[in-house]
């Protein structure tokens, strides 16, 4: 999905497929370029899943494949990805560790299952990166599809578009 002069771009791992719904929801609520990035190291089944749990358990930061993009060029980038055994997935961290360039106004959005509570996730994304996200937001799976998506992704655009200082889409 790539617009000519979007002022958001949205960037994001999904392994589920979760993630991806909201991805793209934010994008389209923000008219963002949406952007995945890659883990090869997780693949679809039960030996991915189980080798997701124990990376993340673990804490571990495996290679991933980010789009060859100048954020820079957006006013500002969701960043999105899932909560795996409480933290942020072992994609995203590797993101952290090393993210490519971006513009200063940066969102976190998240998804999770009811048990995997936010609050460590976000602590530790803006620990990593060493800054306040303007807007932050997580959907349990539960969620998804309902009309409580739908508000919390209004709301997480709404901030997004009050940080980076632009008008709202109509």
């Amino acid at each position: 999905m790539a617009v000519q002069g979007a002022a958001f771009a949205v960037l994001y791992f999904s392994f589920s497929g979760h993630t991806e719904d909201l991805a793209r929801s934010i994008a389209e609520r923000l008219r963002a370029d949406l952007f995945r990035f890659e883990a090869p190291r997780y693949t679809p089944g039960f030996l991915g899943y189980m080798r997701a749990g124990y990376d993340s358990l673990r804490q571990s930061r495996p290679e991933i494949r980010v789009p060859k993009v100048d954020f820079t060029r957006y006013h500002a980038v969701a960043i999105g990805g899932p909560i795996w055994t409480s933290y942020p997935s072992a994609p995203l961290r590797s993101l952290f560790d090393n993210p490519p360039a971006l513009p200063e106004t940066l969102g976190l959005f998240l998804s999770c299952d009811d048990h995997s509570p936010p609050q460590k996730a976000y602590d530790l994304a803006e620990a990593a990166l060493r800054l306040h996200f303007a807007a932050r937001m997580y959907l349990p799976s539960k969620d998804n599809g309902t009309a409580e998506m739908a508000r919390r992704v209004e709301a997480f655009c709404s901030d997004m578009t009050f940080a980076a200082r632009i008008p709202q889409p109509a």
